[in-house]
């Protein structure tokens, strides 16, 4: 299964797995909004699995948002785990 990234109201809303596979296409569709923002909210509601490729793609994001002077948001049933394990990786 691929990863589909859809725009709407100015959140993404992200469905399918991102791994290896799929890293490649939501790091280059998520750097494109960037320099268009001052707020990236990604709604991950509808992805099914996040490997080690994904986790990693999501913390540099997150890492280097204020280096963009923008906002990152990750949102969805699961968005507590991913602060966690975003913090975790952020404090070693």
């Amino acid at each position: 299964m691929n990863v589909e990234i859809k725009e709407r109201n100015q959140v993404l809303f992200v469905k399918g797995i991102i791994n290896a596979s799929t890293v490649v296409y939501f790091q280059k569709t998520l750097q494109s909004f960037i320099n268009k923002r001052k707020l990236l909210v990604l709604d991950l509601d509808q992805v099914t699995k996040i490997d080690t490729n994904g986790l990693l793609a999501l913390y540099k994001f997150y890492k280097n948002s204020s280096i963009y002077n923008m906002e990152f948001k990750i949102v969805g049933k699961h968005c507590n785990e991913i602060y966690n394990e975003l913090d975790y990786c952020y404090g070693v």
